[in-house]
């Protein structure tokens, strides 16, 4: 039993210099101030979940004369939270991807075809 209990507290030390050694470091570039709308992602940091799976996230903050999509397709910021304007950057032919909505609903915007 001591001998699991050792090799089972070698293993999670390795595991975590793995980890800590492998870190990927990705920013988010919000939309807006920070405020109470991002805070599952405060909370995420907080929690340690991010820093669990190996990523050191760095939370920007919006300024003017930011483009959001433009500083991710130029690798100013990794991943960014945008408004319904990313469809058109689509449309335009910009290689931008949606990957998720953390809204169930959108209150910005309503997109229809006449």
């Amino acid at each position: 039993m001591k001998k699991t209990i050792l090799l089972f507290l070698i293993l999670c030390t390795v595991l975590s210099q793995y980890i800590l050694a492998n870190t990927q470091k990705v920013s988010l570039q919000l939309e807006w101030k920070h405020q109470f709308e991002f805070a599952g992602f405060y909370a995420a940091i907080e929690k340690g979940y991010y820093e669990d799976i190996g990523i050191e996230l760095e939370i920007k903050e919006f300024h003017d004369g930011i483009n959001i999509s433009q500083d991710i397709l130029n690798g100013k910021s990794t991943f960014g939270i945008s408004s319904s304007a990313l469809i058109l950057e689509k449309l335009n032919n910009k290689p931008v991807v949606l990957i998720a909505s953390y809204f169930k609903q959108n209150a910005l915007a309503l997109v229809t075809k006449p």
